[in-house]
């Protein structure tokens, strides 16, 4: 018969080992369990039928398996490393970290674009104007094209 969350509920040890095969660490039920007691015992307060279950030791145990497989397990985690492990043991993130500290710039060759090119003057000379075919030709004699 369902029932609601007793005051005093702690999981089994069986629910504990089950978890460690998920790789779930029993420091982070811990942490998770006022969560847990909490969320259920207001449903039970407010008298909803949701908050009764068949078995407790199976809800703590699915519970944890998606808040460890979740976002709240990779942060836990992740802070748990942090915490416990000193900043010289070779940790391959603040590897990456140096490597995206900006460094110092390296001066590259500039590429001179169109705009960087200045056109000769066109020859001058005294009298009629050129035509286009005599300043090509006299353009091709000086080497410029």
């Amino acid at each position: 018969m369902p029932r609601y969350i007793p005051k005093d509920f702690k999981p089994s040890p069986s629910v504990y080992n089950a978890l460690r095969k998920y790789g779930c660490l029993p420091e982070f039920c811990e942490t998770q369990m006022d969560n847990f007691i909490a969320y259920w015992s207001d449903l039970r307060d407010r008298g909803l039928a949701k908050g009764r279950k068949e078995s407790w030791n199976m809800t703590f145990l699915n519970w944890m398996k998606r808040a460890w497989q979740g976002k709240i397990g990779r942060e836990w985690e992740q802070h748990r490393h942090y915490q416990f492990r000193a900043p010289s043991d070779g940790n391959p993130f603040e590897q990456v970290i140096k490597n995206l500290e900006p460094k110092k710039e390296e001066k590259k060759e500039e590429i001179a674009t169109p705009r960087d090119y200045v056109l000769p003057e066109p020859p001058k000379r005294e009298g009629p104007t050129m035509t286009a075919e005599e300043a090509f030709e006299q353009l091709r004699k000086q080497g410029v094209i």
